[in-house]
């Protein structure tokens, strides 16, 4: 995550040991101009560096808040991104300033005045307001997931031929069928949201992040629909009461054995249908849908994660990956719910939908916000 540190000159060496601070913690600081690309004109790319930044520390000293210098442009920028500057502005008293003279955009959050080591203390408040911000980011994916699942089941239940995609697998009965593109729309676009909050700028990045994940809702449905259709044609028989009693001694009365065609008539010479040999009954894999399930569960999250890795070099190592792939897969089992009998029916596919776009998005905003930290 970025910090830009505002400061007037005479505030260079405090500015330069909190920048240090910060760095150990794995920040990315804009402090001075030395810190900025060089191409456009300086306010410009100071004004980029603003609204790239996750968190605004403004040093408070007489000289930062005189009026026609350069920090209060620095501020108006700030400003301008964050209409509300909690959770967005750190005010930091460096040295002591009247309150009257101090920005009232300042003044609307509490100034932060270290008791110990400057960069010491205003590193760890400046931890503590992004580790909340985090959670909150990630809590606002996580509300996003639900909603966007609640809708791709009212979708895929009521309006399932919009913008319907032919399913890649096109044998026998899958060449008339398809699926409704919406659901992956609605997820890619919560995904890339994500990725745009943990920095990701560029919309042609976030265009791929979009395309990935709509491919791969794609993909898992085909591949989904397909297992499971052949799990379905596969059966055993199931345990009879002839079948288990083919073991059992003769009766000590002298009666027939269980197959002898003793007492097969009705009296009038017809057979007796309870005694007429019928082909054992026959039952389906018990946890097919929940294995089909976690099938398409793997399809989809590695699918969207190969956009996001793609575009985002932060989140290229197994550890940010493997926790939301787990996620994704683990959750892809809760199919199995929509097929207990008289129980759940649809609810178990709004569950579904709910529970794996809600976790896997929070999942995906977790390792995000970790990886952009940890790579800063």
């Amino acid at each position: 995550m970025q910090v830009f540190v505002s400061f007037a000159s005479e505030q260079k060496e405090s500015a330069e040991l909190i920048a240090v601070a910060l760095r150990e913690r794995g920040y990315k600081v804009f402090f001075s101009k030395d810190t900025l690309p060089a191409a456009q004109s300086y306010d410009v790319r100071i004004e980029k560096a603003v609204k790239s930044s996750d968190l605004f520390v403004f040093l408070v000293s007489p000289e930062s808040v005189t009026k026609g210098k350069y920090t209060l442009t620095e501020l108006s920028f700030a400003r301008d991104q964050w209409s509300n500057p909690s959770g967005h502005i750190l005010p930091v008293m460096i040295t002591p300033t009247e309150i009257g003279k101090i920005p009232v955009y300042l003044r609307a959050v509490s100034i932060f005045e270290p008791e110990g080591n400057v960069a010491a203390d205003t590193a760890a408040q400046v931890d503590k307001i992004l580790k909340q911000t985090r959670r909150r980011d990630v809590a606002l994916v996580a509300a996003g997931g639900a909603a966007t699942g609640v809708l791709s089941y009212l979708v895929m239940m009521y309006w399932p031929s919009a913008l319907r995609i032919p399913f890649v697998i096109m044998i026998g009965k899958y060449n008339d069928t398809g699926v409704t593109a919406v659901p992956g729309f609605l997820f890619g676009a919560l995904v890339a949201f994500a990725n745009w909050k943990s920095g990701i700028r560029d919309k042609l990045h976030l265009c791929v992040i979009v395309a990935f994940t709509l491919a791969a809702w794609v993909l898992a449905v085909n591949v989904t629909q397909f297992t499971f259709d052949q799990l379905s044609d596969y059966t055993k028989p199931a345990p009879t009461a002839s079948n288990q009693d083919d073991s059992a001694p003769a009766d000590k009365a002298g009666s027939a054995a269980p197959d002898a065609p003793a007492a097969n008539t009705a009296g009038n010479g017809a057979p007796d249908a309870s005694a007429v040999a019928l082909p054992p009954t026959t039952k389906s894999l018990p946890f097919a849908p929940g294995l089909v399930g976690m099938i398409g569960g793997l399809i989809g999250g590695v699918g969207t994660l190969l956009g996001i890795v793609i575009v985002n070099v932060s989140m290229r190592r197994i550890e940010a990956l493997l926790p939301a792939a787990t996620v994704a897969v683990l959750l892809g089992a809760i199919l199995q719910v929509a097929f207990i009998p008289g129980v759940f029916g649809n609810v178990g596919y709004c569950l579904l939908f709910v529970c794996w776009q809600s976790m896997v998005a929070a999942a995906i905003a977790r390792a995000l916000s970790s990886a952009t930290a940890e790579s800063a």
